[in-house]
């Protein structure tokens, strides 16, 4: 009886290990970006909506509910040696703001493009929103 416990043990190891350098194998990377909207009412007989053009986050300005949507292109490179699926994952504000497309692929060196776009409803609450965008590359 003993000796199937230990068995058993050293097969869930196993398993557990060999899962984790299988993970590990695939995914190449990730590069995490943040992402930032503010929710703001629309001013009197104004249109505006504000943006902001600085590369250290996807700023998507201001934004007023249920007026639409506005979105920024992100570009990402494939730097690794071999083919890669990139995948997009918006966390934090997944309710209203996405990535399209979600998931593509690119030959090493390759550059693809990416649009984060936020539109808020109409039953949004005011205020800053924050959250992350996460592409990871995965062997293919």
């Amino acid at each position: 009886m003993r000796w199937l416990v230990i068995l058993a043990v050293l097969a869930a190891l196993g398993v557990g290990i060999g899962s984790y350098a299988f993970a590990s194998y695939v995914v190449l990377g990730k590069q995490v970006v943040g992402i930032d909207v503010e929710v703001a009412p629309k001013p009197e007989g104004k249109t505006a909506v504000g943006l902001n053009t600085d590369t250290d986050a996807v700023h998507l300005g201001k934004l007023h509910p249920g007026a639409g949507c506005v979105g920024r292109d992100v570009t990402v490179t494939n730097l690794y040696d071999v083919v890669a699926s990139v995948v997009f994952r918006v966390k934090g504000l997944d309710a209203w703001v996405v990535a399209d497309p979600r998931v593509f692929v690119l030959q090493q060196g390759e550059m693809g493009t990416t649009k984060v776009s936020a539109c808020p409803p109409v039953d949004a609450s005011f205020g800053n929103y924050t959250g992350f965008l996460v592409a990871t590359f995965k062997r293919r």
